[in-house]
């Protein structure tokens, strides 16, 4: 059993059909790259290393840079998994990839790069938080009369959102 990619519903599904889809993802060379090793320890060493940047420039405090701190040996390697898109097909449903850094090593930095960047983003006019307040956006719109006939509304799919930028090798 896993979870489905929305609706909260719960899926139950053949493992080897489901682990056959995940190795599928995985081989795509387009996408992901078999590394030599584990760079894990390597990336939280890098990770301390831009911490102590920050701190040197006083753009973060001192508790700021010890709560950021990664100990190598105490953070985990990322693992990768899917989850069913039973809204797109209920009969073999695709999987949407998610790599899961709970614990890894750059967890503490993505957290820290989301507080500061907040109160930017949501003062960004195309803002939208979530579905509630896309449908009271909607609303708003529609309480000052019908849009004009030109106006397109458009949904994307996007695929592969996260393609590798970088390589890192030995």
């Amino acid at each position: 059993m896993t979870p489905a990619d929305k609706g909260g519903a719960v899926v139950v599904q053949n493992f080897s059909s489901w682990k056959d889809k995940g190795l599928r993802q995985l081989n795509d060379q387009s996408a992901y790259a078999r590394l030599p090793n584990d760079p894990t320890q390597d990336i939280a060493r890098k990770s301390n290393k831009y911490l102590q940047q920050l701190r040197t420039e006083n753009v973060i405090d001192e508790n700021t840079y010890k709560w950021g701190l990664t100990e190598p040996g105490s953070c985990k390697t990322p693992y990768f998994y899917h989850l069913p898109k039973i809204h797109q097909r209920l009969d073999n449903p695709p999987g949407r990839p998610i790599v899961s850094g709970i614990g890894g090593p750059t967890e503490k930095l993505s957290k820290l790069t989301d507080y500061w960047l907040q109160p930017a983003v949501k003062v960004i006019p195309s803002y939208i938080q979530d579905t509630t307040h896309f449908l009271q956006t909607i609303e708003s719109w529609n309480s000052r009369g019908p849009l004009p006939r030109e106006c397109l509304f458009v949904t994307i799919d996007v695929v592969g959102l996260y393609i590798p930028i970088f390589q890192i090798t030995k």
